[in-house]
This record gives structure tokens, C-alpha cells and sequence, in this order.
């Protein structure tokens, strides 16, 4: 009797995860296509280029550039925000 309750649910078992291998199989599902061959349009220059401060050192700084209205704004650790001008590089104030 023991031995009866046992084995049916170890049957099914072994019949349901043997199901489960035939959903698997080896040839792919999704069809990538080719990506589109691309062509360069321009080549990128520096128009200029500043410095902002000493740096950040061997701290994290999670600084970055930003822009806004054709000003460039950056800052480092101990200095205060400083702003140029988008196109030209000059500095806007103090």
C-alpha cells in the first residue's frame, strides 16, 4: 500500500518534467533580421575645449556636463558652477 501511494506520484512526475523537453528545442524562435549597413554622414571635431577645475581626485562625483539655451554648465568638487557659451567656448559671468 505504501509502496502504491508512492509510485503514482512519482510516475506523473517523471512524466510531466519529461514533457517540458519537447517545448525546447534547438532552432531559434525569433528570426533577426540583418542590421542595415550604415554610412557616415559627418565627421565629428572639437570646436573647443576648457578646463573646469582640479578634478574630482579619487573621489566618486556624479558631475556632469549639461546645456541649456545655448550655455554649457560644469562644475567641479570645490569650485563654483561655471558657464560657457555653447558655440563660441567663451565664458558667460563670473
Amino acid at each position: 500500500m505504501q509502496l502504491r501511494k508512492l509510485l503514482l506520484p512519482g510516475l506523473l512526475s517523471v512524466t510531466l518534467l519529461s514533457g517540458c523537453s519537447l517545448f525546447n528545442s534547438e532552432e531559434d524562435v525569433v528570426k533577426m533580421s540583418p542590421l542595415p549597413t550604415v554610412e557616415n554622414q559627418f565627421t565629428p571635431s572639437t570646436s573647443w575645449s576648457t578646463s573646469v577645475g582640479d578634478g574630482i581626485g579619487e573621489f566618486y562625483s556624479n558631475l556632469h556636463p549639461a546645456f541649456a539655451d545655448g550655455v554649457v554648465y560644469a562644475a567641479d568638487r570645490k569650485a563654483p558652477l561655471k558657464r560657457w557659451a555653447l558655440t563660441t567656448g567663451k565664458r558667460c559671468g563670473r
